[in-house]
């Protein structure tokens, strides 16, 4: 996975600011506090603001790196908000969010392209590393030699681990997306 971080472009390089941290760190807490009415988020709470952090980090990232605004910071029920990331912004495509050294997890059922974004260890900096096609996503969803990289194997019957990073399509810009839509 290094190798491929390391030949993203510097545009797609964010570092994060404190406040910016802080303002991720709380908004996680308010969505939990939310998500946990519901009975698939009681069921798959493991470290439920950690993830939600890391996925907000991951917006946040591929809002500044693409200069696209598309985030939306209400908190409310996960029906509300099952939709392509970059809806608002014309894209049908989602993002998907790890931390270093750990692969992005997706859904088995996933219905469109994914931007992936790898933070770093302390989830200071980030990295836009490229744009999965649904196919790419389609592939890695039904791998068995995949299921090693998730941590929780309780997400198994639903996620597995996209470890084809080599793969992804690099996008330096928003006019990169938009020609595939």
């Amino acid at each position: 996975m290094q190798q491929v971080i390391e030949r993203v472009p510097c545009s797609c390089r964010v570092s994060f600011t404190p406040s910016e941290l802080s303002f991720a760190a709380s908004l996680a807490n308010q969505i939990v506090a939310q998500k946990l009415k519901e009975i698939h988020h009681k069921q798959d709470h493991e470290k439920e603001v950690e993830r939600w952090m890391t996925g907000l980090l991951g917006e946040m990232a591929v809002q500044d790196a693409l200069h696209i605004d598309f985030m939306d910071y209400s908190v409310g029920f996960s029906k509300d908000y099952d939709k392509p990331d970059l809806e608002k912004a014309g894209f049908a495509v989602g993002i998907k969010t790890s931390c270093f050294p750990n692969f992005p997890v997706i859904n088995r059922t996933i219905e469109y392209p994914q931007l992936i974004v790898i933070l770093n260890s302390h989830k200071t900096q980030a990295v836009v590393a490229g744009l999965a096609s649904l196919d790419l996503l389609k592939q890695n969803a039904f791998s068995k030699s995949n299921e090693m990289y998730v941590k929780y194997k309780a997400m198994l019957d639903r996620k597995n681990a996209f470890v084809d990073i080599d793969k992804l399509e690099i996008i330096r810009n928003k006019e990169d997306l938009g020609w595939r839509f």
